[in-house]
């Protein structure tokens, strides 16, 4: 029973924040048997530290007794003078057939909108659920990362994620909910054998401990070998990462590039390690692993200068020798003219962008100069820019041309007129006669990505 004290939790939680009175701890709570477990050891805890606790619970509303397990999540956590926080998804109105991943994916998607910067997510994985990930991943092919399975702290959103339940056995929370006598619900789904992971939990994992009466202990014990390794892989990506790190020419990029030359100094598996670090450090999804592969074997050759990987929304790039990433660029309409006063940042949802305006003493546009008449557009092929310093006027499309913009970006980047004259390319330049001086203000246009 000593795994389950709830000082054990703090330790873990101590390694994130430092817990008083103002630490706010968040416990994902869905009425089960462990997560229940985990806010009554929480509740505990707070007792004594006085930290604030709040369970969020998610009604998916796939079957009809959610309602009702929504309505005990909230009574328990009444009775024990317990924040409380739901929301109903109602998947079942919005896809045909819900699968785990479904609403694996809805349920961390709020409960990501719902953490704030250095706070605490706890959720109730116990040492079963690493078992059965070590499992579904082994079978899936996955590597280091995949077999490292279930990690017991990482970074969540803003704040933290940590599971302190990871390396208990079901049967020690069963004892738990005996000695307290806690009521939870027994959620019907769990006993589907279609789900993967159920057959894994009733079928599986039973034989292989009928047959080695330590083997879930044992995986457990490797997910955690192979998670030191993981976090050694990404440290040494990491370092990789600095190496190999590009200028770029990119304005709509996401993250930093990578130089095609400093990559072909690096071993087949270091560069594919460092690939899928890259992908991992500033997108939430990745190209399919055959799909990758090709894209590595044939965009690095050198006489490649222009090369396209495309998923789901993202794209990966080979331009010039940088590799980028970016949004997958929309085909963009032919958009009207979009009047701007320069005092609020512009969202321009069909380019994916949005504007953003500040002040910049003697850089960007000056002031004077732009007081009326200010429109947003986007190419139509023939501008013509005045650059600082000239006299004649400079063909848009040869200035990217000569500037290595790539090309996925030079109809997204937008244009900034004053009266029918092309004022500025945001962010990249602001024409001679609308240039900031010294003597007068003026004001910078950044571009995000919506």
């Amino acid at each position: 029973m000593a795994s389950l004290d709830p000082y054990a939790i703090l330790d873990q939680l101590g390694t994130v924040v430092d817990v008083d009175k103002k630490t706010t701890v968040l416990a994902a709570f869905s009425g089960g048997k462990d997560s229940t477990v985990l806010v009554h050891l929480l509740w505990r805890l707070r007792q004594s530290l006085g930290f604030r606790l709040l369970a969020l619970h998610v009604n998916h509303g796939i079957l009809p007794e959610s309602d009702h397990w929504e309505a005990h999540c909230a009574q328990f956590c009444a009775n024990l003078n317990i924040e409380f926080r739901s929301t109903r998804l109602e998947l079942a109105r919005q896809r045909k057939r819900i699968n785990e991943n479904d609403a694996r994916a809805a349920r961390y998607a709020w409960l990501k909108d719902e953490i704030d910067e250095h706070q605490v997510l706890v959720t109730a994985h116990h040492l079963n659920d690493q078992a059965e990930t070590v499992l579904l991943n082994l079978m899936r092919g996955a590597g280091v990362r995949g077999l490292a399975a279930i990690q017991p702290i990482q970074r969540f959103s803003s704040g933290w994620l940590i599971r302190p339940l990871l390396a208990v056995a079901p049967k020690d929370i069963d004892a738990y909910v005996r000695s307290w006598d806690l009521k939870h619900i027994e959620d019907p789904s769990n006993k589907d054998l279609d789900y993967e992971r159920n057959y894994l939990r009733h079928e599986v994992l039973p034989k292989l401990a009928a047959r080695w009466p330590a083997a879930i202990d044992q995986i457990g014990k490797s997910a955690a070998f192979l998670s030191d390794s993981r976090q050694l892989v990404d440290t040494l990506a990491a370092s990789d990462a600095e190496e190999c790190r590009a200028k770029g020419g990119g304005f709509l990029s996401i993250g930093f590039e990578l130089n095609v030359i400093k990559l072909l100094e690096l071993t087949p598996a270091r560069r594919m390690n460092l690939i899928r670090y890259w992908l991992r450090t500033h997108l939430d999804s990745e190209p399919g692993r055959a799909a990758l592969d090709q894209f590595m074997d044939t965009s690095l050759l050198p006489e490649r200068k222009f090369a396209k990987l495309a998923w789901t929304n993202h794209c990966m790039y080979r331009y010039q020798d940088d590799l980028y990433l970016a949004r997958h660029p929309a085909s963009l309409p032919k958009l009207p003219d979009i009047p701007w006063d320069l005092n609020a940042p512009l969202e321009i949802e069909q380019a994916g962008i949005k504007l953003i305006p500040s002040a910049s003493g003697e850089d960007g546009l000056r002031m004077k100069k732009i007081t009326r008449g200010i429109s947003v557009r986007f190419r139509r092929g023939g501008e013509k820019i005045i650059l600082p310093g000239r006299r004649h006027s400079s063909v848009l499309k040869k200035l990217f041309q000569q500037h290595a913009i790539p090309p996925w970006e030079r109809n997204t980047l937008p244009l900034i007129y004053c009266e029918n004259e092309l004022a500025a390319v945001v962010p990249w330049i602001v024409a001679d006669r609308y240039e900031a001086e010294s003597a007068a203000a003026g004001v910078t246009i950044s571009v995000e990505c919506l």
